[in-house]
């Protein structure tokens, strides 16, 4: 048994075989283009879903910072009103050595002549004797 192909049928053959490849061709490309888009549409939607808390992350963090400057404020008042206190409750080093070497001088003051009072009764008695 022997099969005879004429050339047209040939030609008919190959075109036939060209149809069926450029027909599977167009499938996988509209499947391709179909597999790409839902990706697209999903990659959008996780975009979106990203974009809307980081929106929500950046609301939160202006709400920490918002809290933050404000307890700053608050520390800096009551630095600056215990800076204004503090002269009225404590002494500064230098002021209490000025006061304490004034004391001292007039206790040594008050020793000279503790001690003058006491060498003119000595000498002053032995005058009398």
């Amino acid at each position: 048994m022997t099969i005879e192909i004429t050339f047209p049928q040939l030609m008919a053959l190959m075109v036939f075989c060209l149809a069926v490849l450029a027909g599977m061709g167009k499938l996988l490309f509209s499947q391709m283009q179909n597999y790409i888009g839902s990706s697209l549409k999903l990659l959008s939607d996780r975009l979106e879903a990203i974009e809307n808390s980081n929106s929500e992350e950046k609301e939160q963090w202006k709400r920490i910072e918002k809290e933050f400057n404000e307890q700053w404020k608050r520390v800096e008042r009551e630095l600056n009103d215990m800076q204004k206190e503090l002269p009225l409750h404590y002494v500064r080093r230098e002021d209490h050595i000025r006061h304490q070497t004034v004391l001292e001088t007039k206790i040594d003051a008050l020793a000279t002549k503790l001690e003058n009072v006491q060498l003119r009764q000595l000498l002053g008695g032995r005058d009398e004797s």
